[in-house]
């Protein structure tokens, strides 16, 4: 891709060259790990992020163990299935 000036845009020559088919199951860095960990907690209220960080690490060892997907998006919704249990017994509808 080229910007209108005609530089090249860095992530897009990045972008071109992997493709998320190529990773072989399992693999890993740590900079994945933190970057990936980071974005699952972006994606939750500011009181959430310990536990958000801990599953996504938690998500991460599932991934780099059992070196499937499915294993963690599972693992995910059963999570969900039980926090949401936990609340509608409880009423600790700020948990949700």
């Amino acid at each position: 891709m080229e910007r209108k000036n005609g530089e090249d845009e860095a992530l897009a020559i990045a972008l071109d060259e992997k493709n998320v088919a190529d990773v072989t199951p399992g693999e890993y860095s740590w900079a994945a790990v933190v970057v990936s960990t980071l974005a699952f907690a972006s994606g939750h209220l500011p009181y959430e992020w310990p536990a958000a960080i801990c599953f996504g690490v938690l998500m991460s060892g599932l991934w780099i163990v059992r070196k499937d997907l499915l294993s963690c998006i599972v693992a995910h919704g059963a999570a969900n299935v039980f926090l949401a249990l936990y609340v509608l017994q409880t009423g600790k509808w700020y948990l949700w």
